[in-house]
């Protein structure tokens, strides 16, 4: 008779224990992928950019909450960062420190840009159209598209001139010229998302590294959950690694407010 009721507590369980895993699994809205995005030996560069489109244009909106690294010559800071993007039109990014302290906050779109030292009561505004001038808050300039692409880690490929494509150590690489500097994007094939791009000047230094890493799917769009910028002859680097990551819900225009207090001093740039 024991053994009856085990055979059936065995029966009834595994359902069970199948059926929460599912639900855990569509609730959080996470997976990994299936299985590789690009085929085998894929090298063709329309292809590969078809597919970086087409993810990006799943993308509509992205909540992030994770650690922020900052290293230099001159200073390391470590701390949280709050990321609220709507593509492609509004990002915004709140870095705070030990005990909620703000350090400082960001608001950006196609036209503006506005940045808040809480500790400085200053804010810094100026024009979007050509560069957002954030270097003094995340250590290297950027236009609001490659910020956009930075901070959801969903890089593109710029319109390169002598583009090639070459498959090395299992990885494909696409290199080329654009704007005066080398480009050598890493595709991860099994994703379909660019997981390294190295940047160099026409001498051969180094002048940029973005890696992305951690990639999952989050309600049909792969993205990742990691992102690091390395200058190495300036011996700077900028870490990002969201522990939570919401992608594709609609965000309140609170979530892109900077409250400022009234004395607050305005800098134009």
């Amino acid at each position: 008779m024991r053994t009856n009721q085990n055979a059936i507590k065995k029966r009834l369980f595994f359902p069970i224990l199948t059926f929460l895993s599912f639900a855990l699994i569509w609730l959080s809205g996470c997976s990994t992928a299936p299985g590789p995005v690009m085929k085998r030996g894929e090298t063709r560069l329309q292809v590969v950019r078809d597919i970086l489109d087409q993810n990006m244009r799943k993308f509509s909106t992205l909540q992030g909450r994770g650690k922020l690294v900052v290293q230099s010559s001159r200073q390391s800071f470590s701390g949280n960062a709050i990321v609220n993007i709507v593509n492609p039109d509004s990002i915004f990014v709140r870095i705070e420190a030990i005990l909620g302290l703000d350090v400082g906050v960001v608001f950006a779109n196609k036209e503006r840009f506005l940045i808040y030292s809480p500790m400085e009561n200053l804010a810094y505004t100026g024009d979007a159209s050509d560069t957002l001038r954030l270097k003094s808050f995340l250590g290297f300039d950027l236009t609001f598209q490659e910020m956009m692409q930075s901070l959801s880690g969903l890089a593109a490929i710029k319109e390169l001139s002598a583009a090639r494509t070459k498959m090395k150590d299992d990885e494909l690489h696409i290199i080329g010229v654009a704007d005066s500097i080398f480009y050598d994007y890493t595709i991860d094939t099994r994703v379909g998302l660019i997981s390294r791009v190295e940047m160099k000047d026409f001498v051969g230094h180094v002048l940029r590294i973005e890696e992305y890493k951690r990639f999952t799917t989050i309600r049909g769009v792969r993205i990742p959950q990691m992102m690091r910028f390395t200058r190495p002859r300036e011996k700077e680097s900028l870490t990002i690694f969201y522990d939570r990551l919401t992608i594709n819900r609609q965000l309140a225009p609170g979530n892109f407010y900077i409250k400022m207090p009234h004395d607050v001093l305005e800098i134009k740039l």
